[in-house]
């Protein structure tokens, strides 16, 4: 929570800095002491800190999620190259499977699939983002305009689990899974390539 506060929101965090700022100077403003001008000063001095450090730092959780629109543009336009940059080489999906999806499996399926249903206007919404150390799992609803044999379907919302490892400085995705609903019927990863 606090880092949350700290790095990813920066309007809460100016929230938050302002009304400590106000209380401190209605305290100051009443009791006028050495203490509450020294408190005042302090705080007046680490509110642009903070928002500065705010501004440079960049979570785990917002390189994860940089990533994700980063996928969703390269499926958008198509552009194989920017989506094997952020596919690990020990990538593997639907593993317990009789047929599992392996990097080149799903970098060989991702022109025809791209192909095939046309995909526009991605947009990622719900994204719940879990970090333990060097790996992570993302939850994420995909809604994205289709085209198949010549039918555009409008807004189709499709749910996925990545779980990523963190290789040196960057994020990677090792395994993608198409989770099932009621609207998205894929079960595999096999289905869509």
């Amino acid at each position: 929570m606090l880092q949350s506060l700290l790095f990813e929101r920066p309007v809460a965090l100016s929230i938050v800095l302002l009304a400590t700022l106000l209380v401190m100077s209605v305290i100051w403003s009443r009791r006028r002491t050495r203490g509450s001008r020294n408190t005042l000063l302090a705080c007046l001095a680490a509110a642009p800190m903070l928002l500065v450090l705010q501004a440079v730092v960049r979570t785990d959780r917002e390189r994860i999620i940089a990533l994700c629109d980063d996928v969703a543009a390269a499926v958008e336009l198509g552009d194989v190259n920017a989506f094997a940059a952020h596919i690990a080489d020990d990538f593997l999906a639907g593993a317990g499977t009789h047929a599992p999806v392996t990097r080149d499996d799903l970098l060989a399926g991702f022109n025809d699939a791209v192909t095939r249903y046309h995909p526009e206007d991605i947009r990622l919404g719900q994204l719940e983002v879990t970090v333990d150390g060097d790996a992570a799992t993302v939850e994420l609803v995909a809604t994205a305009r289709v085209s198949i044999s010549g039918s555009t379907l409008a807004r189709v919302p499709s749910r996925w689990r990545l779980r990523l490892a963190r290789r040196g400085d960057a994020w990677l995705i090792v395994e993608v899974e198409p989770v099932q609903t009621s609207t998205w019927p894929i079960r595999n990863l096999r289905d869509l390539l």
